[in-house]
């Protein structure tokens, strides 16, 4: 009887133990799926944050050039400024002379001489 008894003893050591095995594999095989679900939601958020970055980096980029032009427009504009404000400031200096000759000319009795 106890040769029996240790004779199922043992087969139903056998069965656990092919029991756990069984248990084991099936635990490897889902953390291996888990591994490379987990590896492939790294990469495809890696790709979508580089692509992203690829999208900062060309709106930077046009917005440096546009930024660019525009301070080119504005120091044409500000060398067109200072020409405009050069040729006024002659045109006033001109007119305060012709001015200044002809209230001279008045002074000197001018205008009445010339009236003759």
């Amino acid at each position: 009887k106890t040769n029996e008894q240790a004779a199922t003893l043992q087969h139903r050591v056998q069965m656990l133990e092919e029991e756990m095995a069984h248990a084991l594999a099936l635990e490897e095989g889902k953390r291996n799926e888990l591994s490379t679900a987990a590896g492939e939601r790294i990469e495809t958020l890696e790709a979508k944050q580089a692509e992203q970055e690829e999208r900062y980096l060309a709106d930077i980029k046009f917005k440096t050039d546009e930024l660019e032009q525009w301070q080119v427009k504005y120091e044409e504009a500000r060398g067109s400024l200072a020409q405009w404000r050069a040729k006024a400031r002659k045109m006033m200096e001109e007119k305060e002379a012709e001015m200044d000759n002809i209230k001279a000319t008045a002074r000197a009795g001018g205008f009445a001489k010339l009236g003759k």
